[in-house]
């Protein structure tokens, strides 16, 4: 497994542990078995380490719109189904992994980059819809 995947894999189980505020990075290292100064040749910060954890779990929420835009079903109904698995997906973040999806409203709240091109990604996916 590549580096820097196994430090967020490391991350997201400590996030779900105990919250990304709690999460240092040398629990963080201590977790994907490595050191502090490691960690650091991968992400520059722990800011940077959360932004990668919040495109992951953002780039699910896309790519399970994206799959539900297919179809050939009208423009109206697909675009009913992409909101729906949007909110689907966010809704079960939100019971089952309430500590990783307080980092992802954190994010969109303070309008990290990687929230704004999320939402981005997400008008232009639903504009193809209604263009369509």
């Amino acid at each position: 497994m590549h580096t820097s995947r196994r430090i967020l894999q490391a991350t997201i189980q400590l996030y779900r542990e105990i919250g990304h505020k709690k999460t240092t990075v040398a629990d963080i290292a201590r977790r994907a078995a490595m050191s502090p100064a490691n960690v650091y040749r991968f992400f520059r910060s722990k800011q940077q380490i959360e932004e990668a954890v919040v495109a992951g779990a953002l780039g699910d929420v896309f790519n399970a719109a994206a799959t539900a835009a297919d179809g050939s079903a009208s423009p109206a109904y697909r675009l009913e189904v992409v909101i729906r698995a949007i909110a689907e997906l966010h809704e079960r973040r939100l019971a089952n992994d309430l500590r990783l999806h307080e980092l992802v409203a954190e994010a969109s709240e303070a309008r990290w980059p990687v929230a704004l091109a999320h939402s981005n990604s997400i008008v232009g996916l639903l504009a193809s819809l209604i263009a369509a």
